[in-house]
């Protein structure tokens, strides 16, 4: 449904402003300076005139969606308001009948102060008395460009709501707001019963019909245009532009500024720590090379062992032919063993030598230089407050980043790093006892995998002897006491004997090759899995030594710098809400 955006942003406005109160005052900060609320004496207000029993209740209900009560006694003395989300609806006693001349009074004093007149009629059209007064308050005394027409009860009507009924009405309302059209005081034409209908009606056809047939919409759209045409909205975007003054004020009071060599520092540990992160991502990648290369090496062993289970080839020519490709993965795995630990070496050599030409850069020197020299200035003689907390917070990382080769506790390995000292070191101290790299965290874990998996099982053998204990008869000549392999020039007399024997070698191959693919899956996913484990212990130790660090000085800085992100935050709504009523203006 259409939103009444008069009401929508003085809710929206109403909400901000108790949301910056609440601030102020959880910062213990004096918020005298701020507007008042947007319902306070400045509110705007849209006062209800109209016949006894024209339904100027039920309307503003529509409206609001709230349930009402004032207006329904006839002999109500007094003008009934009360506060809407920070406007102010007022319905007089209304123009009732000459029985009652004190409320036309009434009426006229909350008239005086009303942004939005909305004088509201019956279907039935002007009688007699409410047509002098509309044409008092209209023609007499100017009032109609504060004015909105409203004719309610259109369901009443022998066409209801329907353009030709409207029609109808609105050429008989001519008569009497000459010179006026009717259209000139953005008429609107409602039902206030088929709307109250609609919020009941459970069938969503029925009631989208009902709601269209109340003239809600068209109603709401109407205020909008009005509030737009008089500016309404710029009066509630005032209030707005005075808090974001009082929000700038803040900022400018309680911020400490960006400071530069604070900034500078951190970014020095930054770029520390993107090389580190592109130092791993590259090793990693590199050991990624070599497992894949590896793992490709013993899948090709395996296709050949398996190719030596054929009929033409006897038991021992088998078994050597998978015995030698385990000899020859064994050995692979040796070889791409020591790439992988020249891998894991020469990563950090280089970080090292990355580290050592950064440190040396003037833009790091300068910033060293610098910082320290703050430090000694903001301790010893108390310099801008808003940053002595950040800088007496942050002594021990300036240390530790822009001297860590000096500094004597902690992992040797990280400042190492830090330092660019890895280069002069060597690797030395990131292998432990006399196991290589790829010994302690590859191939030891595994033990006898290896072997194991590719070993034939013996039940490989027994089928193979029942198959000839079976087929004996169809079989032209056997090699061997236990008449377990057929030899070369082997004759199958029976062609499902033949069959039944392919399938049982081709079962073994698969076998074989399966157990294959298995120790390459395996030696794969080991070679990256623990390469990432001993970047996480060697590399990543000194990433989390900088977003510590990062952490610490950011949190030192920040304490001072609390008040102004929220005064931010909370500008950046009001600027926001400012700009939609603007744009709603458009």
């Amino acid at each position: 449904m259409e939103k009444f955006q008069l009401s929508e942003f003085t809710r929206k406005g109403t909400a901000l402003l108790e949301k910056i109160r609440r601030e102020f005052k959880i910062l213990n900060l004096d918020d005298s300076a701020l507007p008042k609320n947007f319902g306070d004496d400045d509110a705007i207000k849209l006062v209800f005139v109209g016949q006894y029993g024209a339904g100027k209740s039920s309307l503003i209900k529509m409206l609001t969606d709230e349930e009402v009560s004032i207006g329904a006694d006839i002999t109500t003395q007094t003008a009934q308001s009360y506060s809407w989300i920070g406007l102010e609806i007022i319905d007089t006693p209304g123009i009732h009948t000459e029985l009652h001349p004190d409320h036309d009074e009434i009426t006229y004093e909350q008239i005086n102060h009303a942004a939005l007149l909305i004088f509201v009629i019956t279907s039935e059209g002007f009688s007699r008395h409410i047509g002098e007064h509309f044409r008092k308050l209209a023609v007499e005394q100017k009032r109609a460009d504060n004015m909105i027409l409203v004719v309610n009860k259109m369901d009443k009507t022998a066409m209801g709501n329907d353009p030709a009924q409207r029609e109808i009405i609105a050429a008989d309302l001519e008569k009497v707001t000459q010179p006026y059209k009717p259209q000139d005081l953005f008429l609107s034409f409602v039902s206030t019963a088929n709307y109250f209908d609609a919020l009941d009606e459970p069938d969503a056809e029925i009631k989208n019909e009902l709601l269209e047939l109340s003239g809600r919409d068209i109603f709401v759209d109407n205020l909008n245009r009005f509030a737009e045409s008089h500016r309404l909205l710029a009066k509630i975007s005032k209030p707005l532009y005075t808090t974001a003054q009082v929000l700038r004020d803040a900022i400018n009071a309680n911020s400490a500024g960006d400071d530069k060599d604070i900034s500078e520092f951190l970014q020095t540990i930054q770029d520390r720590k993107n090389l580190l992160l592109d130092g791993r991502r590259q090793c990693l990648r590199d050991v990624r090379d070599i497992a894949a290369a590896c793992r490709n090496e013993i899948v090709k062993l395996g296709r050949e062992a398996a190719s030596a289970v054929q009929p033409t080839n006897d038991k021992d020519t088998m078994e050597n032919s998978i015995r030698d490709a385990q000899l020859k993965v064994e050995k692979i795995v040796g070889t791409y063993g020591d790439e992988f630990e020249d891998c894991l070496k020469n990563s950090l050599k280089s970080i090292g030598e990355e580290m050592k030409a950064y440190n040396n850069t003037d833009f790091v020197k300068a910033v060293n230089l610098r910082i320290g020299n703050r430090i000694k200035f903001e301790q010893t003689s108390g310099g801008n407050t808003a940053i002595v907390g950040a800088f007496a917070g942050i002594g021990a990382i300036v240390a530790q980043f822009a001297n860590p080769a000096a500094v004597a506790v902690g992992n040797p390995t990280t400042f190492a790093i830090l330092a660019g000292k890895f280069v002069e070191a060597g690797a030395g101290f990131f292998l432990k006892g006399e196991l290589g790299i790829f010994a302690e965290l590859v191939a030891a874990p595994l033990g006898n995998f290896v072997q194991k998996i590719l070993t034939p099982p013996p039940t490989f053998w027994q089928k193979l002897g029942a198959w000839f204990a079976r087929n004996a008869g169809n079989i032209g000549k056997v090699l061997g006491a236990a008449g377990m392999v057929v030899a070369v020039g082997l004759e199958v007399k029976a062609a499902n004997d033949a069959q039944e024997l392919e399938e049982l070698l081709q079962t073994e191959r698969e076998r074989i090759m399966k157990n294959f693919d298995a120790v390459a899956d395996e030696i794969y996913n080991a070679m990256n899995d623990n390469a990432k484990l001993w970047a996480e212990k060697n590399i990543g130790a000194v990433v989390n030594e900088c977003d510590k660090a990062i952490k610490s000085v950011n949190a030192e800085r920040e304490q001072s710098e609390v008040k102004v992100d929220a005064f931010k935050k909370l500008l950046k709504q009001t600027d926001d809400l400012i700009a939609e009523i603007s744009s709603s203006k458009n």
